[in-house]
């Protein structure tokens, strides 16, 4: 519980969506990729959508056009991703995401559009509650660098002028799909 004894989720979803990010509930993943479907159809999101992880299958069986892009050429043209975050974090609905592969680095950051989804359980308060996890995932053993992304919403910059402009930097729409974490 935080502070004010609403639950993490509760927050989470309060502080992403101040962030700029969208954030839905689904029961599960197959219930959030029918959802992604339903919206890339209706607001005629058109082009590949890039599905990282084992997300692929799962969407090709949901009818949305998944690819894996392995040329610049492909990234350029995907619409849209759809990954999966590790945790969030309540206090300022951040994604995280731990990893190493290039493929989903890239699936988090140039298409224009990303779905993500995490589990209502991998909430935590404050990002100091993920320090063990952090912990883990640089001393995993291999010869992979590791690395970590923090995703608060919305890429966005404003320049001299406070022009804001959202996408430079990433994704310029973040869908949060919040699974309710039940098996």
């Amino acid at each position: 519980m935080v502070k004010d004894g609403r639950r993490p989720d509760a927050l989470f979803v309060e502080k992403a969506v101040v962030a700029g990010a969208e954030v839905r509930a689904a029961a599960d993943e197959a219930a959030a990729l029918q959802d992604v479907r339903r919206i890339l159809d209706t607001e005629k999101i058109e082009g590949p959508v890039v599905c990282a992880g084992d997300l692929f299958d799962a969407a090709r069986g949901a009818g949305i056009a998944a690819v894996r892009p392995e040329t610049p050429e492909e990234w350029l043209r995907a619409a849209a991703s759809v990954v999966r975050a590790d945790y969030g974090i309540a206090e300022t609905g951040t994604l995280v995401r731990f990893g190493s592969d290039a493929f989903e680095n890239n699936a988090w950051m140039l298409p224009p559009h990303c779905f993500c989804f995490v589990d209502a359980r991998a909430i935590v308060v404050v990002p100091e509650d993920l320090a063990p996890a952090l912990k883990a995932c640089f001393e995993e053993d291999g010869n992979e660098p590791r690395g970590a992304f923090f995703v608060t919403g919305p890429s966005r910059t404003a320049d001299i002028e406070c022009l804001l402009t959202l996408g430079v930097h990433g994704p310029s729409r973040v869908e949060i799909y919040l699974l309710d974490g039940k098996e």
